[in-house]
C-alpha cells in the first residue's frame, strides 16, 4: 500500500508511510492490508473487530488497532530491529494480541530493497517462537503502554462534572443522531438533562466509566480519556459517549463521538466489556432496563459460547435467558432489525 495515500502526520497513517503492506501470495497487493488484516483476525482470539455499532462487514476497528498501535510502540522504542545472518535488517513489533494458546502475536518486517519506497516491507504476523525473530531481543518486544497511573482509567466520583454544550452543540453537529430535536433550545435542554444523569449514574457504578486513548491530529502526545454513556431515549443504554478530561478537581466533558468512533478509540487501551459501548444498540432494544443492568440480560457470544444461529464467535449476542439470540448473519427464522449504515441484525427466538 503507497504511503501517499495517508497522512504522515496522523499517526493512524504512519504504518503505511514506514511500510509497503504486502498481500499474501496469489492475491492483488492493492487488497494487501486487508487481507493481512483477515489472517490477524483468525491467529487471534475471537474478537468483535467490525463496528458493533454499525457493521460493515469488514475489520474497521482492527484496522484502527493495528495502525495506532504501530505509533504507539514506534513512539515508545518498542520497534526492535535487528539483522539475520544474511545481513538483512528486520523489524518487529508486539500487537498487544494473544493466539486462542495466549501467545503474544508479532508483526514481523523486512528491510525494503527497493530505494525511494518505505524503509519496510510486512512480511508477516508471527509468534515469538517463530525462527525469523532471532536476530532480536525478544525482550523488548514489549506491548504498547498508554498510562503510567491506573487512577487515570478509573471515574474519580469525588470530582464534579462539568460541559461545554456549546462547543457540543455548535461544533459537533455532525455527530448528533437523529433523537436529538431540531429546536436548539430543546436540543440543548435534552443534552444537559443527559449529561446531568450520567454524571448521577457513574457516580454510582464507576464502571460505565470507559477509557480512551486520545491522539490530536498531527500531535505525537497522547492522553487518557473516559468516555460516558449519553442516553437521550430509554430505547438503547447509549446514543452517543460524552468525553472528559481530567482537570484540577473536576472532569470537563467538552465533546462528543459516536459510539462507534468511541469503540474504536476505547479498544486501543483495552478490550471494552461495558455493553454501552460494546453491544450492538439492537441488541439491547428488548431489554427493559438497558443501562447497569444491560450485561445482565444479553451476553456477547465467545469462542466457548458460540452463536446458536450461525455458529460464529463474534458480533452476535444472546439473552441471559437463552430465549433469544440477535444474529448478523443469518436471516432465515428471524425477524430483521434495522440498525445505522444501513445494516441489519435478526432476532431468533430460541426454544
Amino acid at each position: 500500500m503507497p504511503a501517499s495515500t495517508h497522512a504522515a502526520t496522523d499517526p493512524g497513517g504512519l504504518i503505511f508511510s514506514d511500510a509497503w503492506i504486502t498481500a499474501p501470495p496469489g492475491h492483488d497487493h492493492r487488497d494487501g492490508w486487508n487481507l493481512r488484516l483477515s489472517q490477524l483476525e483468525a491467529k487471534a482470539q475471537p474478537e468483535q473487530w467490525d463496528d458493533p455499532n454499525e457493521p460493515t462487514g469488514t475489520l474497521p476497528v482492527l484496522s484502527s488497532y493495528v495502525r495506532y498501535t504501530y505509533a504507539r510502540a514506534k513512539e515508545e522504542g518498542k520497534f526492535v530491529t535487528g539483522a539475520d545472518d544474511r545481513g538483512t535488517e528486520i523489524g518487529a513489533f508486539n500487537t498487544g494480541l494473544f493466539t486462542p494458546r495466549f501467545e503474544p502475536i508479532l508483526a514481523l518486517f523486512e528491510a525494503n530493497r527497493n530505494p525511494g519506497q518505505q524503509p519496510w516491507v510486512f512480511k508477516d504476523w508471527v509468534t515469538l517462537s517463530d525462527w525469523r525473530l532471532r536476530p532480536l531481543h525478544v525482550d523488548a518486544l514489549q506491548p504498547a503502554t498508554y498510562f503510567n497511573d491506573p487512577a487515570e482509567l478509573v471515574y474519580d466520583p469525588t470530582r464534579e462534572l462539568v460541559a461545554n454544550l456549546d462547543h457540543i452543540l455548535v461544533d459537533r453537529e455532525e455527530r448528533w443522531p437523529p433523537e436529538l430535536p431540531e429546536d436548539e433550545v430543546q436540543r440543548r435542554i435534552m443534552l444537559d438533562g443527559a449529561i446531568r444523569e450520567v454524571g448521577k449514574r457513574v457516580r454510582m457504578n464507576w464502571r460505565l466509566a470507559v477509557p480512551q486513548f486520545y491522539w490530536p491530529s498531527g500531535s505525537r502526545n497522547g492522553r487518557i480519556q473516559l468516555l460516558l454513556p449519553l442516553r437521550l431515549g430509554a430505547d438503547r443504554p447509549a446514543h452517543l459517549a460524552l468525553v472528559v478530561d481530567r482537570r484540577e478537581d473536576v472532569y470537563v466533558g467538552y465533546t462528543i463521538l459516536t459510539l462507534s468512533m468511541a469503540y474504536k478509540n476505547a479498544r486501543l487501551v483495552t478490550r471494552p466489556e461495558s455493553d454501552w459501548l460494546s453491544v450492538a444498540p439492537t441488541a439491547l432494544s428488548d431489554a427493559t432496563e438497558t443501562d447497569d443492568h444491560a450485561a445482565a440480560k444479553w451476553r456477547r457470544v465467545t469462542a466457548g459460547d458460540r452463536c446458536p444461529i450461525c455458529g460464529e464467535p463474534t458480533k452476535c449476542a444472546i439473552s441471559a435467558d437463552n430465549h433469544t439470540a440477535v444474529c448478523c448473519r443469518v436471516s432465515e427464522g428471524g425477524v430483521p432489525r434495522a440498525i445505522p449504515a444501513g445494516a441489519t441484525v435478526w432476532i431468533h427466538r430460541l426454544r
